[in-house]
């Protein structure tokens, strides 16, 4: 039997995407983080190097580089993702930064990173990495270290008086709000489009504060006195996603080794 195929069926086929896993943060957070990539860029201590900035709804944390993927995986992974996170609890991130990678006397990337991995922030790695090996992605052979990229130099440089020239430098904890999973275009974008979003629970909303059916059941058969104010707990919005503010991901803090992710 010869098998025939369309060229646009062929081309669907073949058809991959460059993407990564990573997460946005509470607003607040990527303010003060954009102020500190602001400030690195007026610093008289600024290198002669070139830097190229990343744009600053590009500032995401990092988390797991999916190299080339074939587009047709897109909906198992959304489907995988929305299950695996659904239980997932809020994750709150202490940020360090300016960073260098690989080291302050040879860097490459100029980053933010965590103070320290919070359990729950690991957690998520491990179902991330879990999800993707299950949909036929390779293991992921380097260490765990998310990170929200500032910069990328051209060459290795020093960045000691650099880092130094800004004081000292206060991040807050971070409040991650949604797990993305981006396309990554050869030719750098203003902003990463977005493939899957999977909004995470924040501390504010975790808990419902709804009433039990059985008290709106009562509620609806005994209706208010006149002029009597409804005792019903308010249930505030949910807070606005902030918009795509995003990094590279894991592969980023291996740069001077192997392409961006």
């Amino acid at each position: 039997m010869e098998l025939r195929f369309e060229a646009s069926i062929l081309a669907a086929m073949l058809d991959t995407v460059r993407a990564f896993v990573a997460l946005n943060l509470e607003m607040a957070s990527t303010r003060r983080i954009i102020a500190l990539q602001r400030g690195l860029r007026a610093s008289p201590e600024l290198p002669s190097a070139q830097v190229a900035w990343v744009a600053a709804p590009n500032l995401h944390l990092g988390l797991r580089a999916l190299g080339s993927m074939d587009a047709a995986l897109t909906p198992a992974l959304a489907d995988g993702m929305r299950e695996a996170l659904r239980t997932l609890p809020p994750i709150r991130i202490p940020l360090v930064g300016p960073a260098a990678y690989p080291s302050e006397s040879e860097a490459r990337l100029v980053v933010v990173e965590p103070a320290q991995i919070p359990d729950a922030l690991r957690n998520l790695g491990e179902r991330i990495e879990a999800l993707v090996q299950s949909i036929g992605f390779a293991p992921e052979t380097r260490p765990f270290r998310p990170h929200i990229v500032l910069a990328r130099t051209s060459t290795a440089v020093a960045v000691s008086r650099w880092f130094a020239s800004l004081g000292r430098v206060d991040l807050p904890e971070a409040q991650a709000t949604e797990c993305v999973v981006f396309e990554q275009k050869a030719v750098p974008a203003a902003e990463y489009p977005a493939l899957i979003r999977v909004g995470l629970s924040n501390p504010t909303s975790h808990r419902s504060q709804r009433p039990r059916p059985s008290q709106r059941s009562r509620a609806r058969s005994k209706p208010p006195a006149a002029g009597a104010q409804d005792s019903s707990t308010t249930i505030p919005s949910p807070p606005k996603v902030p918009s795509d503010l995003d990094i590279s991901p894991g592969s980023d803090v291996d740069a001077v080794k192997s392409d961006d992710a």
